[in-house]
């Protein structure tokens, strides 16, 4: 049956029990499910309601003890979401992005001054000739054009030209020039006159004309 209150359905409990062969010493304990936190006396009926067995403090049960322990972890949680310790996360944050940029563009001017720092030996031009450049890859651009033909080059100069010639610095791509303008001027040979007649002189000989690039 429906009770209209706590207690009376604790009594109808002690009733039940005892109807149905219970020992005198029946107890019956009635709690109501709700989300706020009770600090009421409990109820109690039959053999105990009698003896009049002191209720335990509310605040000494097991139930008031978890619920001041959820309270205290509710608190926390609040202190760190809107505490002091969540204020102190958004005030790092402007330090943790400047340092980040701080890196970005220490490392993009570091990367900026080592490749200026590198020199390699290529062609450039049409028809091709010799040339310095400074830089890597797409940032590299040229920092000397010699007037060394390609063409005027041996073959294997020519190909370590086309794959380009890494060096260390400009004074040691200075060294390359000056290698590769020595192979691609020979020797100059001297070329000799048709044979003179019996009445003639002695003939003249003429060296074969030095390219102007040699000359550098």
């Amino acid at each position: 049956r429906a009770a209209s209150d706590a207690q009376s359905a604790c009594d109808q409990l002690i009733d039940l029990a005892l109807r149905a062969g219970g020992p005198d010493n029946v107890t019956a304990i009635v709690a109501d499910v709700v989300d706020e936190d009770v600090e009421e006396e409990p109820i109690l009926g039959g053999a105990a309601a009698d003896a009049k067995v002191p209720a335990p403090a509310a605040e000494d049960t097991p139930a008031t003890r978890a619920a001041r322990m959820g309270r205290r972890h509710r608190a926390v949680a609040d202190d760190s979401e809107d505490g002091e310790p969540a204020k102190r996360r958004r005030g790092r944050l402007p330090l943790v992005i400047a340092i980040v940029l701080i890196l970005i563009i220490a490392g993009v001017i570091g990367a900026w001054l080592y490749a200026r720092s590198q020199y390699y030996v290529a062609s450039t031009g049409n028809p091709p000739v010799v040339a310095v450049y400074q830089g890597i890859g797409a940032l590299s651009h040229v920092d000397a054009r010699t007037d060394i033909p390609l063409a005027a080059l041996p073959e294997d100069a020519q190909n370590n030209i086309r794959n380009h010639i890494d060096v260390g610095s400009k004074h040691a791509a200075g060294d390359v020039v000056r290698r590769l303008r020595a192979q691609a001027c020979p020797t100059p040979t001297a070329t000799a006159s048709p044979a003179p007649s019996a009445a003639s002189p002695t003939p003249a000989v003429t060296p074969s004309p030095t390219p102007t690039y040699c000359n550098g």
